[in-house]
This record gives C-alpha cells, structure tokens and sequence, in this order.
C-alpha cells in the first residue's frame, strides 16, 4: 500500500507503473502483524504490480496491497538481523484489518492501515547482517562442529564446518556468495550456533569477522592449503618466467589444492 502520493503512468508498451513510499506488512493472526515503509517501483506483470523493496540486506519481491497481495507476507522471510526495522501493528487496527473484508486490495481498514502506515515512515532500528568484530566479539566462541543443512552435496562439499575449514555463503536469497575460514561456534547468547567467520573481502585486500548463519553456508571444504600457498608465492617475475607452463596447467587438472605440488614439481628449475 502506497501511503503517500508518490508518481506513475504508463509505459510506451502500455504497461502501468508507480513509485512511492509502500507499506509491506508481515505477520499473520497468531504471530500478530508488523510492518514497514521503503521505497517501492510497481510495475504491471500480467494482471498484477509487483515490485521489490530493500530491508537491510534483503531484496524482498512485492505484490499487490500490502505485499503478499491482499494478504502480509511471511514473517519468518525477514532475516532476524533485519527484524528491528518492522514496527508491531497496534491491536485495535490489527483487528480492523482482519475484518476489513478485501480481497487483493484494501477493504475497510485501508483508510487506518495508510495513516499507520504514515506515522512509522522512517522508523525502526539499524538492520544488517551479524558483522560484528574487534571489541564486540562474542562472549564465547567454541570448537565445536556445525551442521550445515543447505550445504550442496557435489564437489567434495562437507555437511558440517569445524575450525579451519572454508565455507562459501549468502546474507539472503539470490545475493552474491562470499567465502571465508571458519574460526569456531558462538557458544552463548541469542546467536548461539552462528559460526565465527574471517569473511575474505570481495577485493581480495582485506578480512573482516563475521558470524553466520550456518542455513546460509552453501559450500563447504578443507581450507586448500597448497593452492593458497602457490597463489601467494606468485610474483610478476615468476608469472613472466613460467608463463607458458602456467598456461598449461590448467589442462592436467593440475590448479586444485590435491595436484598443484606434482605441477610446481613438473616446473623444476623455471620455477
């Protein structure tokens, strides 16, 4: 539901769209009902408007009135990092919106849920994922192995992470992977069970400390510890040396962490 005038029209194809502050409600009946305003493009999808907004590191796809249609979406969608930016619908509007009869759009209640919507635009806590580090490490942090129940089952993937290993991951659905050591369990407090992470930046320059959710690991291993070793022995005047023979290593099967020592053998001097 758009709770202010925002802009739209229609395309060149004749497609409808409109852009503005959307509220997005979650929750249901038992759990209660939350919500929370962002930016928001509709576009016409056959007979529907669907869009997406942003919530922390979250994409999440909308549809219709209140993002689920005429329905609030899925609580347990929204990352528990990302939870404090919804705000508890108030019982009395909440009880008017269960009774409010609409049917993919608002019914009776929409007048109410706009202007509730309107008064928590720009609330809500800091959102994002655990990146907690230095002085906020947590409390205690085990050795103790981590069942991973998404992690993919080719490639010699591990089904549980222990100290020492790499694992590959997401922060939400369809965002980019990132990898990272594995340093240990969180041992205590609400996060328990999260693994303790040194994340290798996307740049390749730096780490940072992360916990992680381990439903979020896709890909686990052993850390390669002989192919890291070759990578930092590189230097230009190597490359420049062997050049032709690096080229030609890929061909043997020989650039994976099991094979790389007989190649660098088969380098000899050159190398």
């Amino acid at each position: 539901m758009f709770v202010s005038k925002g802009r739209g029209g229609y395309t060149r194809d004749g497609e409808q769209y409109c852009i503005g502050r959307f509220l997005v409600l979650f929750g249901s009946s038992k759990e209660g009902l939350w919500g929370v305003v962002r930016r928001c493009s509709l576009r016409q999808c056959g007979h529907f408007m669907m869009g997406h907004v942003k919530l922390g590191d979250q994409t999440i796809t909308v549809s219709g009135t209140y993002g689920g249609d005429g329905l609030p979406m899925d609580l347990d969608s929204v990352h528990e990092w990302n939870r404090p930016a919804l705000t508890r619908m108030p019982p009395d509007i909440e009880e008017q919106f269960w009774k409010g009869g609409g049917w993919n759009d608002a019914g009776s209640e929409g007048p109410a849920v706009r202007l509730w919507g309107q008064s928590i635009d720009g609330k809500g806590g800091k959102v994002g994922p655990l990146r907690w580090r230095g002085d906020k490490s947590p409390a205690a942090c085990d050795s103790q192995e981590v069942y991973l129940p998404e992690c993919t089952s080719g490639g010699g993937s591990m089904y549980r992470a222990i100290p020492g290993c790499l694992v590959t991951y997401t922060y939400s659905d369809g965002a980019e992977k990132y990898q990272g050591m594995v340093l240990g369990r969180v041992a205590e407090g609400e996060h328990r069970g999260h693994l303790v992470v040194l994340e290798l930046n996307l740049t390749l320059c730096c780490m940072y400390q992360r916990w992680v959710d381990p439903q979020r690991v896709t890909y686990c291993c052993p850390l390669p510890t002989h192919l890291f070793s070759f990578l930092a022995g590189l230097t230009p005047e190597k490359v420049r040396r062997s050049g032709e023979a690096l080229l030609g290593m890929e061909a043997y099967g020989s650039l994976c962490d099991r094979y790389i020592d007989g190649a660098l053998e088969r380098l000899g001097k050159e190398w």
